[in-house]
């Protein structure tokens, strides 16, 4: 099992790595978010330092015993043809000592507030910072996928900052462009969310091409095949990524029928099914008000 030592030197990298990684708005709105919806704390990742802080070799040595058996493990291995390997052996791993502060220093914290239509608002000032960034999130991703629909989450990604309310994506383009915003998309196995990062005076407009994303994206027939050809130009190269391959196997066992056993980027079959209306349903499913957490990191008023 791992040493003290070793104990001491992982908490370390990961408090260090979680202080680095939350330098940006962008990251400070996610951490936010995922903290709002899924422990309905916004204020939960502040006890996250304190927490890895406390942990011992016993305690990693539990959760090994519990994760890490043979019944719950599958290895996915792609060799040459002709590799003289036949077997391969996987050995699985069968104090207090204290952690320097590595926790950022404490800030402003997340104002939370309910809305009157259910959507949740967290608000951060982040007094010193010149950008601001929007986020909205809510359950959803693949978990809405079945065989014949693989692949729509990813088309979804693609497609809701495509054009926004009467602004096609050229039109939505130049505008962003005009501002040196940037928008964008992620649809995960149980979650899906959208947002804007603009300098901190351009917030209003921020807010308003989120608010577009998610109340009025087009999906426009031209602009959904040119993804979906996109995505089977894509597939066709698939034998030339041997761990996108692995990690496709490794899913379809794991998880079997179930969508996250399928094909992240579809299949030629599932995607000469995919519509512009299919789309804008699946999109309908995750846009609930009473589903969504909106986080705004970097505004002037609370």
């Amino acid at each position: 099992g791992p040493t003290k030592e070793q104990v001491h030197r992982a908490k370390i990298t990961i408090l260090a790595e979680r202080r680095f990684g939350l330098q940006t708005v962008s990251a400070m709105s996610a951490q936010s978010l995922w903290a709002e919806r899924l422990f309905g704390d916004s204020n939960a990742p502040q006890k996250f330092f304190a927490r890895i802080g406390g942990v011992t070799v016993d305690d990693v040595l539990m959760v090994a015993r519990k994760v890490f058996v043979r019944e719950r493990c599958l290895a996915s291995i792609l060799m040459p043809e002709d590799s003289d390997l036949t077997q391969a052996d996987f050995e699985l791993m069968h104090s207090n000592s204290s952690v320097p502060s590595l926790a950022p220093p404490r800030k402003p914290e997340p104002t939370s507030f309910k809305l009157p239509c259910g959507v949740t608002l967290l608000v951060d000032p982040r007094v010193h910072s010149s950008v601001s960034a929007v986020r909205v999130f809510g359950m959803g991703g693949r978990r809405f996928e079945r065989a014949q629909s693989a692949g729509l989450a990813r088309v979804w990604c693609k497609g809701v900052s495509a054009g926004v309310g009467n602004m096609n994506t050229k039109e939505f383009t130049r505008r962003l462009e005009m501002r040196g915003a940037s928008v964008g998309a992620s649809a995960m196995a149980a979650s899906m969310q959208v947002g804007a990062d603009t300098l901190r005076e351009d917030l209003d407009e921020a807010l308003e091409w989120t608010a577009l994303m998610v109340r009025s994206p087009r999906f426009d027939n031209s602009e959904v095949e040119r993804f979906l050809r996109e995505m089977r130009e894509w597939l066709s190269t698939e034998s030339d990524r041997p761990a996108a391959i692995a990690w496709k196997e490794v899913n379809r066992r794991l998880f079997g029928g179930h969508p996250y056993g399928l094909p992240k980027g579809g299949t030629e079959r599932s995607l000469a099914h995919v519509t512009s209306r299919q789309i804008k349903g699946f999109h309908g499913k995750w846009a609930r008000s009473e589903n969504l957490v909106v986080s705004v990191v970097g505004c002037a008023d609370v």
